[in-house]
């Protein structure tokens, strides 16, 4: 049996060749307003105590309000708090 030579597998070898080349990863763009006249809004996280997290959550239930809106009726309080124009005043700097 000297004839009987196995042929190696090709393996990821064979697969170079169809590899594109590395391409520089591009940095975020800044999103532009969506062009059906939604607002700018930018995400974050909010790190908060499991208690705290616990009673806006009963919050938003019993007022049926996300909390998404709960927490920015704080951010307008803070404002006012602070002699900052409310959010919706902000928002219509921002429009012209």
């Amino acid at each position: 049996m000297t004839g009987n030579k196995k042929k190696a597998a090709a393996g990821l070898d064979a697969l170079k060749h169809l590899a594109t080349p590395p391409t520089s990863p591009t940095p975020p763009q800044p999103v532009a307003p969506e062009a059906n006249g939604k607002p700018d809004k930018v995400v974050f996280s909010l790190h908060l105590p499991e208690a705290a997290h616990a009673k806006l959550r009963e919050l938003s239930f019993h007022e049926r309000q996300s909390m998404t809106k709960l927490i920015l009726e704080g951010v307008d309080l803070l404002f006012a708090k602070r002699g900052i124009s409310p959010i919706a005043e902000l928002h219509k700097d921002v429009i012209k």
